[in-house]
């Protein structure tokens, strides 16, 4: 990948039409080492797509922890609200990825709404150790 930037100068600010960066489809994806790549020739890391969504919400929604916390490290918008006025913790919660919340919780990290989100997950994601984890 780093060849085919050096080489074509690509534009890592280029979006597809729901908003989708580069970055944005690394962190979806899992891909920690292009994630830190990109991050370190400069993409935006609090680029949203057309719902608001930044990296880290991506990051959490599925689960991939290694790049929530590189997300985390670089000082990514953990509070940060989609359209929908959803949080990358409640992602995480809602699709039941305990480890990620855990995380945030060793950060002193919660939002405001913490019952809300655990009534969220309660009605969604039905995973009893998010629930425990987030009351």
């Amino acid at each position: 990948m780093k060849a085919m930037v050096e080489r074509t100068q690509v534009d890592m600010e280029a979006s597809d039409e729901y908003g989708r960066t580069p970055l944005r489809w690394a962190a979806y994806m899992g891909h920690l080492p292009v994630v830190q790549y990109l991050c370190e020739e400069g993409a935006d890391k609090e680029a949203r797509n057309r719902n608001g969504m930044t990296q880290l919400h991506c990051a959490a929604q599925q689960g991939h922890l290694p790049v929530v916390q590189y997300l985390c490290e670089q000082a990514a918008g953990k509070d940060v609200e989609d359209r929908g006025g959803t949080t990358p913790l409640r992602w995480a919660a809602a699709h039941g990825h305990l480890h990620v919340l855990q995380y945030f919780e060793g950060l002193k990290w919660w939002d405001d709404g913490m019952s809300t989100t655990a009534h969220c997950t309660s009605q969604h994601a039905r995973d009893t150790p998010v629930i425990q984890c987030l009351i």
